[in-house]
């Protein structure tokens, strides 16, 4: 009986363990996705093979002609202007929001608010924040806080 007992849990284990691991949502794959992205007020549906949001801006940059402008550094770049979104003074600054699951990509306890649904800050940059199909991101400014 003992034996019966192990074998049930080293089967069950397994499958606990997927099930587990990819319960999240968050399925980055390469290949064509469709991803919204919110600049200011302005929605856009993009269907793009881009691996990250910066490509994902550059497209709809040659797409829709929006204003995209951008400075590269040795860790990344930062967002000068999307669509209308634009810092009016040094201390704003162009934030980057999603509703990506993964905890890897949050920038815990900013979230914020935008037609009902609840988006949060990235803990990553425009490069490094990948695309994932289905999912939305909202670029807007923010203010520097001290």
């Amino acid at each position: 009986m003992k034996n019966f007992k192990n074998l049930i849990l080293a089967l069950l284990l397994p499958l606990i363990l997927l099930f587990a691991l990819t319960s999240c949502n968050d399925v980055i794959e390469n290949g064509e996705k469709t991803v919204k992205i919110i600049l200011g007020g302005e929605e856009y549906t993009l269907s793009t093979s881009a691996d990250n949001l910066h490509l994902a801006l550059i497209m709809l940059k040659e797409k829709e002609n929006i204003d995209y402008e951008y400075e590269e550094f040795p860790f990344g770049i930062m967002i000068k202007k999307a669509g209308g979104v634009t810092p009016t003074d040094d201390s704003e600054f162009i934030a980057i929001y999603h509703d990506l699951e993964k905890t890897e990509y949050i920038y815990f306890g900013n979230d914020t608010e935008y037609n009902g649904k609840t988006y949060h800050l990235s803990g990553v940059g425009a490069k490094d924040l990948p695309l994932v199909n289905g999912a939305s991101y909202l670029i807007k400014t923010e203010t520097f806080n001290g």
